[in-house]
């Protein structure tokens, strides 16, 4: 596959490296990893917003039941989803194209019931929405870590120790698991 290829050019960069102390170098791999498409690397630290408050904001509610009234089986019986417009999806429990099986429609945007299961909502008026960016994580490591970190710091040249000085450490609760094997993500879920 193309995206196979192009993960080996940038592995085959990266072990011709000697080492490697910043995420700025791994960046700048990548883009050389390619002659004539140079890829364009966006680092995403601060690209991520907070989308819990989005669908109380444009009015939409989770619905179970489709306007027959009838329990969407998600999971075991969906087998096709269709959305042609803001409010609504349409779905079949088979793959099937023919009008045996008519779509089945389930609406997400509150509004009043009328006597036809099929009635359309009517069209959603867009509020002004502001989406908040989330602020970048920085994961805190084990003490042992940052110890075995801060005895390498004469190594690792003075260019990148901020990046390594600026690493917090967690404090060892009950519970956590004390083997180096685990990663410190695992151990702090």
């Amino acid at each position: 596959m193309d995206s196979d290829r192009d993960f080996a050019h940038v592995e085959k960069l990266v072990r011709a490296e000697e080492n490697i102390y910043t995420v700025d170098k791994y960046q700048e791999l990548m883009t050389k990893s390619q002659k004539k498409h140079k890829p364009i690397v966006i680092r995403m630290a601060d690209k991520f917003v907070d989308i819990k408050a989005l669908p109380a904001a444009l009015g939409l509610r989770n619905s179970t039941l489709n306007t027959a009234g009838q329990k969407v089986a998600f999971r075991d019986r969906v087998r096709w989803i269709r959305v042609n417009k803001f409010g609504s999806y349409m779905y079949k429990e088979s793959h099937s194209s023919d009008i045996e099986e008519p779509w089945k429609v389930v609406h997400l945007v509150s509004h009043k019931q009328s006597d036809d299961p099929c009635a359309q909502p009517p069209k959603p008026i867009m509020p002004d929405i502001r989406l908040i960016s989330l602020p970048a994580y920085q994961h805190p490591i084990q003490q042992k870590k940052f110890a075995d970190i801060q005895k390498q710091m004469e190594y690792i040249p003075e260019s990148a120790r901020g990046f390594y000085q600026s690493l917090s450490v967690t404090e060892v609760t009950k519970g956590m698991v004390q083997d180096d094997d685990i990663s410190d993500m695992e151990q702090l879920e």
